[in-house]
This record gives C-alpha cells, structure tokens and sequence, in this order.
C-alpha cells in the first residue's frame, strides 16, 4: 500500500512484594510515539479519491497503564490504554481507531485440581469488562483449562457482544527446557 507506519515505543514494569502470603502488586506503563508517510507513486487507483486524504498524518504519541494484584491463584487486573487520548477528551477519527478501547478490568481465580507435579491440571474462570469510546461496552466471561503443568490449554470465552473466543495453547519449548 502507500501507508507506511513507523513506530517505536518503551515500556516500564514495577513488581513488588506485598507480604509473605505470594502477594504481588504489579504496574506497567508504556509509551509511544508513530509516524504515518505515504508513498504517492504506489497509488494504482484515483489519486483525488478523498478516503487518501482521510487519515491524520501527523505523529501520534500515546501511553497505555495497568496494574495487577496477585496472591495464590487470584488476579485482578486493570488498564487504561489510550491515555492521552483519553484524558484530551478529544474524538479520534473512526478511520484511525474504530472502537478504541478506553478501559479494562478483569479477575480470575486458578484451581489446582491435584497435586501430581507432572500431570497438575488447572482450572481457571476469568471476568472481565471492556469499555470503548465509539460502541457498546462488553462484558466476557470465560474458562481456561492447563493440562501438564499448563503446557497444553484450552479456553473458551464468551463476550456480551454475542461472539465466543475459543483457543487451544501449545508450550512445547517450555517441555523440551
């Protein structure tokens, strides 16, 4: 295409202890910075077609947030991505970032279902509720399933938007070290 996209970015995590119970308090935060430029000699199609001229071509810079909570199987987890934009109040246009996501929440709870280290299969139902600037906020709500030292998973996850999510996870280099 005639879009080219720059972009580079850092992020920075804290980890802290928060007792002798496996109690964690982590936080993130990234920043980044991207560039759009364009290559009018690719065009193939109407060079006056107005959609070329529809998207903002000036630099962005963006930062994302979150935090999590750990202790013995039980997560909770937040993020605000988009804060910049966020916080200006400002409307992106819909033809940079339909449906962007304004918040995040979730929290699940992991169950060992036995104690044999070598075939320990864990169960784990997770919430979460997901906000947006331009559509319908979503609630989703899902399981997933380790088996082998959660080497080998399945999950499933079903959103308030009426679509399910259904995966299937390999760790095959994590067995092989």
């Amino acid at each position: 295409g005639i879009n080219s996209v720059t972009k580079i970015g850092g992020t920075y995590s804290f980890h802290a202890k928060l007792g002798n119970d496996g109690q964690k308090l982590h936080l993130g935060i990234t920043a980044n910075g991207s560039w759009l430029t364009r290559d009018w000699t690719k065009i193939t199609g109407d060079p006056s077609d107005p959609s070329l001229y529809s998207y903002d071509k000036a630099a962005k810079f963006e930062t994302d947030f979150g935090a999590a909570y750990t202790a013995k199987g039980f997560t909770l987890q937040a993020a605000l991505p988009n804060m910049i934009t966020l916080m200006s109040g400002k409307e992106t246009p819909a033809g940079n970032y339909l449906n962007q996501s304004s918040f995040f929440a979730a929290a699940s709870y992991k169950f060992n279902l036995n104690s044999d280290l070598e075939s320990t299969i864990t169960v784990e139902p997770k919430v979460a509720y997901r906000t947006f600037r331009q559509s319908d906020n979503i609630f989703d709500g899902g399981l997933n399933v380790g088996f082998l030292k959660d080497r080998f998973q399945l999950y499933g996850v079903y959103h308030s938007s009426k679509s399910v999510t259904a995966g299937l996870q390999l760790g095959i280099i994590d067995a092989i070290y």
